[in-house]
């Protein structure tokens, strides 16, 4: 079956996470090759979710609270070669993959780590994006009443749609709280 790859799809994920971060974009030059660190991360963390396997879970948590977020090293200038970059190290953003594996396996454990990935503006809004999506797939109804008080004036409209679905899709729930 798929799931006797997923040990080894893990182990190359933690492998990545555990590699030295690669230089900044704007240190580098239109020849230099851009760096694999992130993409090997990203493409991984979507396997996982694919596979949806729990015993994924625990090494994206980990990703979503331990990996720097996407702004952590700069964003690139405007004026720069990179400023269609989201950010100078972490693109593609693979704690947006991460986030939403965790919402493919539906692990409750993961909801309290996306609500705080949701609710730092530091984040980049893709990892934001799809840990309000997960949340969403993962229904943990306890964190209803945080949701309701962040959802109406959350400053990214595509986040905020998704969190306010969250309410609606629950108005049974949402009242009893």
């Amino acid at each position: 079956t798929d799931l006797q790859h997923e040990p080894r799809i893990r182990a190359v994920f933690n492998r990545y996470r555990a590699k030295e971060r690669e230089p900044l974009f704007r240190t580098r030059t239109i020849r230099s090759p851009v760096p694999d660190r992130p993409f090997v991360l990203f493409y991984m963390a979507r396997l996982l979710g694919k596979l949806a396997d729990p015993a994924s879970s625990d090494c994206l948590i980990s990703a979503l609270e331990e990996d720097p977020n996407e702004a952590a090293f700069g964003r690139p200038a405007p004026d720069t070669l990179w400023v269609g970059m989201l950010q100078e190290d972490n693109t593609p953003c693979y704690r947006a993959a991460a986030a939403r594996a965790l919402g493919n396996i539906g692990e409750k454990r993961a909801a309290e780590p996306l609500l705080k990935v949701v609710s730092n503006l530091d984040n980049a809004v893709d990892t934001r994006y799809a840990a309000a999506v997960a949340l969403k797939k993962i229904k943990e109804k306890t964190l209803l009443a945080r949701i309701r008080t962040i959802a109406p004036g959350y400053p990214d409209v595509s986040v905020r749609n998704v969190l306010l679905s969250m309410l609606q899709d629950r108005p049974a729930v949402a009242a009893k709280q």
